[in-house]
């Protein structure tokens, strides 16, 4: 199955349709560089559109995974985290400010989290880093999610810190 099929089933499986038509937004998405959403689905984030911006013509596709897969964890939160795990002969898969963007992605933030979480219930048995304001990246931390008892909840960790339930969620424009 081509991703605008893959993208197609989890459009008419979501609650949250947007204001357009499937093949409305098929026209649109051939238009588009799918390359950001093909690595997405090869990375299990199984992206699905989220929202469209009629004034500049883009997509919001949002990694909508309900949990994180295990290919998708064990990461800390930025490079130097990654680094001080790697010195102390702790290796991880990498971190969540370099993965997403070598494919064109970006973290969400909390705002955006919170905002998905509302139509779908996700990582409810795992969590995820989420966008961090510098102010907390330059004091060594990192921006947590998930979602427990019905709501989202937002957390904080160093940026070092990985466990082996805890991925990235991200988000491509298109």
């Amino acid at each position: 199955m081509n991703i605008i099929e893959i993208l197609k089933t989890r459009f008419n499986e979501n609650e949250y349709k947007l204001k357009l038509e499937w093949d409305e937004i098929e026209k649109i998405l051939k238009t588009k560089d799918l390359s950001p959403v093909e690595k997405m689905e090869e990375l299990k984030g199984e992206p699905a559109i989220f929202d469209y911006d009629v004034e500049v013509n883009t997509f919001t596709i949002i990694d909508l995974v309900a949990e994180m897969p295990v290919e998708r964890c064990n990461i800390t939160f930025s490079q130097k985290g990654e680094d001080k795990r790697l010195k102390a002969n702790m290796p991880v898969i990498g971190n969540a400010q370099t993965i997403p963007y070598k494919y064109g992605g970006e973290l969400l933030s909390e705002e955006e989290y919170i905002e998905v979480q509302k139509y779908k219930d996700l990582d409810q048995k795992t969590s995820v880093w989420l966008w961090t304001p510098d102010e907390i990246i330059s004091k060594g931390g990192g921006l947590t999610g998930d979602k427990r008892y019905g709501r989202a909840f937002i957390y904080h960790n160093g940026e070092q810190s990985f466990y082996k339930t805890r991925g990235f969620r991200s988000k491509v424009t298109i």
